[in-house]
């Protein structure tokens, strides 16, 4: 288990950011753990490890969990983030601008708050699902999606951004 150092939360070995406060964790730590437990890990655990454990850089600060980017934050190297437009348990959604287009995108940011390591992976692959029904689906009432990526061990869906009200704001409306 890795200690966080910002909120003192037991994480999962191999994880890049707290479960908890979404700070990053130490990466020397993380990989001398994972080394010495990579040999007793199936072939589909260590990818999904090697993915969340790829610290960068750019890691973010705790106050940068999910659905706490800041304006101007860069995302997949072309996304420039213009504010958060909604959160919730399962994810945070993002206004952004895609730089090479100059076309006004929403990003979705799966939510890895509180998630054990089984419900991390269980997430994952209901968020991909997700993204895989919607890329195949053609309706004027459901966005297109644009792509999919990770950046660190955070997960997102870039779609189109469609202006108005959200379910929630016309039922409360009602």
């Amino acid at each position: 288990m890795i200690t966080c150092s910002f909120c003192g939360t037991l994480n999962q070995v191999g994880a890049a950011f707290c479960n908890s406060c979404g700070g990053a964790l130490s990466v020397a730590a993380a990989s001398q753990a994972q080394a010495a437990q990579a040999a007793a890990r199936t072939t589909a655990q260590a990818t999904y490890t090697a993915q969340a454990a790829q610290a960068t850089a750019q890691q973010p600060h705790p106050q940068f969990a999910t659905g706490r980017l800041p304006p101007q934050s860069r995302l997949g190297k072309r996304y420039l983030v213009l504010k958060t437009i909604g959160k919730g348990g399962m994810a945070a959604v993002y206004l952004a601008t895609d730089t090479k287009s100059r076309r006004p995108v929403a990003i979705k940011e799966m939510s890895q708050d509180g998630l054990s390591a089984s419900e991390l992976k269980e997430s994952l692959i209901s968020f991909n699902a997700e993204a895989d029904m919607l890329t195949r689906l053609s309706h004027p009432n459901l966005p297109k999606v644009y792509e999919r990526f990770s950046e660190g061990s955070r997960h997102y869906l870039v779609m189109e951004y469609i202006e108005g009200e959200t379910l929630e704001q016309k039922q409360a409306a009602v």
